[in-house]
């Protein structure tokens, strides 16, 4: 009672679903890619620029200083992946333990929290194109009267607090 036909249908339901599943993971796993490639390298630039303007590094300050930077930034967006981790394993711990009516309340609100921070990442990505445009229509020189936008300016050496 072999049916060579059951055997080729069962293959390639699970060629399909391996193929879907694949497709999902990288639908899920390029945007991460690409934030975190490009949060660093905003932290790097927003930084040294910081700093740059602050404290009038060297430019052999600059070459030192940078891949300490870099690593922080590295480091930050490790952090934030392991924080990503633990609110998933929350989350799952919590959805076990719901009613039906609570998982689909509970899944709702995660919606809410993730398109919150889409919107919260594209405000951010928004705000540096603009100071990048405006760096740029300023002849990319720091405004000497404002604070700059990564945070106040510092005192002069030796100024006490």
């Amino acid at each position: 009672m072999n049916k060579p036909w059951k055997v080729a249908l069962t293959f390639a339901i699970v060629f399909l679903a391996g193929g879907v599943a694949g497709g999902l993971v990288a639908i899920r796993m390029t945007p991460t890619f690409v934030q975190r490639r490009v949060f660093t390298e905003q932290f790097v630039t927003s930084t040294m620029r910081f700093l740059t303007e602050n404290l009038k590094l060297t430019s052999q300050q600059v070459e030192k200083v940078r891949p300490i930077v870099a690593n922080t930034g590295e480091d930050l967006v490790k952090l934030r992946q392991g924080t990503s981790a633990t609110f998933d394993r929350m989350n799952a711990g919590i959805m076990r333990e719901l009613t039906p009516e609570q998982r689909t309340l509970h899944e709702a609100f995660l919606a809410r929290m993730r398109e919150r921070d889409d919107r919260d990442r594209e405000r951010a990505r928004q705000r540096e194109a603009e100071r990048a445009q405006k760096r740029l229509s300023d002849g990319d020189k720091p405004d000497k009267d404002k604070s700059s936008p990564d945070g106040p300016p510092l005192p002069p050496a030796g100024a006490k607090p």
